[in-house]
């Protein structure tokens, strides 16, 4: 893990292109509205995460 990332201070976001257990894939809605399933991690103090939704 120290070879790819050296310190606490960091943040990592992934996006869902087809389904999996963590992220929902691309939707496609009535009317042509793209949806897009992310997971979003910030390390170190006050560290977090976060799923984010979103309409393109």
């Amino acid at each position: 893990m120290d070879d790819l990332v050296k310190s606490d201070q960091c943040f990592f976001v992934a996006t869902g292109i087809t389904d999996g257990i963590l992220l929902n894939g691309v939707r496609k809605k009535s009317g042509g509205a793209l949806f897009t399933h992310s997971f979003i991690t910030v390390g170190g103090k006050g560290s977090y995460f976060q799923f984010i939704e979103t309409r393109h």
